[in-house]
Parts: C-alpha cells; sequence; structure tokens
C-alpha cells in the first residue's frame, strides 16, 4: 500500500504540511529538506493523488470518539442525522467517518480526496484541526469553540437554555437546585455548568454540582444517588443530557421519590425518548438543524469561493422544552424536607 503525507513526514521527523509543500516544490521548504523528502517518496512509491478541478458537492463528516468505531452520546446520532437531512435538502451529499478523539491524524475522507470540505465535531485533537487547515481543506467544527479548533466553529447556546431552566425553576419556587454534569471537557458542557452557577446566584437559590465520569444512564443513577443522600435534598436536579437525566428518572424511582411530586427533573439535547418517559421529560432543546443548516453555510461559503475563512465563532440559539417532569414546590414537599433535616 503507498505511503501516506504522515508517514513520510514521521519518517523524517517533519510536520505532514513541510511534506506536502516540498512535493508541491513550495519555495518555504528548504532545498536540501525538499530534496531529502522528495527522494524517501520516491523510494517508497508515494504518488500523490490530483487536486479537485471541480466541485463534487459531497462533504465529509468527521466524528471523533473514543474508539474511533462509532458514536457514543445520544446527541452524536441526532447530529449525524440533522447532517445527512439538512445537507441532502441543498442537493449535497455527506460521507461520514469516525475518528480517534485523541489522534492527531488527518480523517482518511481527506486523505483519499474523495469531499470537497470537513464537518468535524466529538471534540476532534487540535493537531488534526491545524492539519486541516495547513492542507487547505474546507473545514468547519461543529459543537465548538473556534478558539480550539482554529477553525470556523458553530456552538449550540446551551448556557441560554441552561439559564432559562433555573430560571423557571426558581420561579416555581425551587430553592435547592442541582446539576447532574457529564465531563466538563466538553466546551457546550463547561459553559452549561457556569450558565448554572450564575444563573443560580442571580436567583437568589442554592446550587449543588456532581460532575460524573460518563454519560451513560448508570451514570445518571449515580449522580442521583450522591444528591439525595444529601440533607436537604435537592427539589430540582438539572442533567447535563436526557440520558443522564433517565438514570435520575430511575433512581428517583428506587429511592422512593416521586418526579415531579418530589423532584423536579430537567434534560439536556432533546433527544426523542425523552418525550416517552413517564412523565415527559422537560429539556433544552439544542436546535441542531439550525446549528447544522449555519456550520454548512460556512463550510460551501469556503468551497464555493476557494478560499480559507477566518476561525469566527458562530452560535445557535438553544430553547427549553417544558414537560410533566418539572412543576411548582408542593407543600408536601416542604413538609419532607423539614422531616428529612430534622431526622439528620
Amino acid at each position: 500500500m503507498p505511503p501516506t503525507l504522515r508517514e513520510i513526514a514521521k519518517r523524517l521527523n517533519v510536520a505532514p504540511s513541510t511534506v506536502s509543500r516540498a512535493l508541491a516544490d513550495d519555495a518555504g521548504v528548504g532545498e536540501s529538506r525538499a530534496a531529502e523528502i522528495r527522494a524517501l517518496a520516491d523510494k517508497l512509491g508515494y504518488r500523490p493523488r490530483p487536486m479537485r478541478r471541480s466541485v463534487n458537492r459531497t462533504i465529509g463528516l468527521a466524528i471523533a470518539t473514543p474508539d474511533a468505531r462509532t458514536s457514543d452520546e445520544a446527541w452524536q446520532s441526532l447530529l449525524i442525522s440533522a447532517v445527512v437531512s439538512t445537507v441532502g435538502a441543498h442537493g449535497w451529499h455527506v460521507l461520514q467517518e469516525f475518528t480517534a478523539r485523541e489522534s492527531a491524524d488527518i480523517p482518511k475522507l481527506v486523505r483519499e480526496n474523495r469531499v470537497d470540505g470537513m464537518l468535524i465535531t466529538g471534540l476532534p485533537s487540535p493537531a488534526t484541526c491545524r492539519a486541516l487547515r495547513e492542507l487547505g481543506m474546507p473545514a468547519v467544527a461543529l459543537n465548538d469553540l473556534a478558539s480550539r479548533t482554529g477553525l470556523p466553529s458553530v456552538i449550540a447556546d446551551g448556557a441560554d437554555g441552561t439559564r432559562e431552566v433555573v430560571a423557571g425553576l426558581a420561579a416555581m419556587g425551587h430553592r435547592h437546585i442541582a446539576l447532574a454534569s457529564t465531563p466538563l471537557v466538553f466546551p457546550t458542557v463547561a459553559a452549561r455548568a457556569r450558565a448554572f452557577r450564575e444563573a443560580a446566584k442571580a436567583a437568589g437559590v442554592r446550587a449543588t454540582v456532581v460532575v460524573g465520569g460518563g454519560t451513560t444512564i448508570q451514570q445518571g443513577q449515580v449522580a442521583t444517588r450522591q444528591l439525595m443522600a444529601r440533607r436537604p435534598f435537592p427539589t430540582a436536579i438539572v442533567y447535563s443530557s436526557d440520558r443522564l437525566a433517565v438514570g435520575g428518572l430511575i433512581e428517583l424511582g428506587r429511592l422512593g421519590f416521586s418526579v415531579p411530586g418530589d423532584v423536579s427533573v430537567v434534560g439536556h439535547e432533546n433527544t426523542g425518548f425523552g418525550r416517552d418517559t413517564d412523565p415527559p421529560l422537560t429539556s433544552v432543546d439544542m436546535h441542531q438543524r439550525e446549528m447544522v443548516e449555519t456550520a454548512f453555510s460556512l463550510l460551501r461559503a469556503q468551497i464555493e469561493n476557494g478560499a480559507s475563512a477566518d476561525a469566527v465563532q458562530k452560535t445557535a440559539a438553544a430553547s427549553v422544552a417544558w414537560r410533566g417532569s418539572t412543576a411548582g414546590v408542593l407543600p408536601s414537599r416542604i413538609k419532607r424536607q423539614s422531616s428529612n433535616s430534622a431526622d439528620k
């Protein structure tokens, strides 16, 4: 199998972009270094693929995950669907690829010259983002920050939705609200945690935050047990994903708490299964289709203009879908809280 640019670069301890420029006779690479690169490329049988001379109306969607085999979040499955339907509505095609989150490799779709541009999501490594920029590949990051990726980026404003949730729960009479969060390494999750604390302070309510190590239903159960062991326990819990919230609903039932009679529950991402829970789950809708539409517009402009774009940051609005898992604080709940506090 012919070697890749990255393999040649690794052998010579240089950047892939240096190899690319040397093979293109770019004056920015020294003569001796360029000759060394070309000699190794010839020895290994490297043959560059021809550059595209026309737009094929095909983009790639690279999803970074821990194992590079499948999505690790419910929202990623929704995002894939949103990308395929949104891009397809414009008469374009989508090729999908999972990549390793910690890898610095360029997506295979790019290496094989199969796409006109890339949408990339799932917290890809900065090295991968940098390599795409250096190759001049049109690319936009989804649900990420331009300051981290160096690419035009679009992020859903989950922070604004979180503030709306906290304000709404406070208006219902909740004075102790908790947040059960997934790892804060994700920009959207970190933004929600900051917004939660800020909104709780502004509303004058007690705020408790627990951060778990995963995004599974079981992790939601673990976080809920931790929160409900406290005295006084929170009368409302906001989960940073719907999957965690479903775990919360299960665990609250096992512990003998009713929802929303004793505890109100809120999720994030407004996934389909949240509407099928009992009671139906209140959730922050991230409006992924609007986010994808904005990202595709940025990507298409790069492709059709034949030029790279500045690392602009765009934000897509979020809103709250209020359902039956939230309610005002009932007198029975206040009585139960007082009893639990006295029993401590």
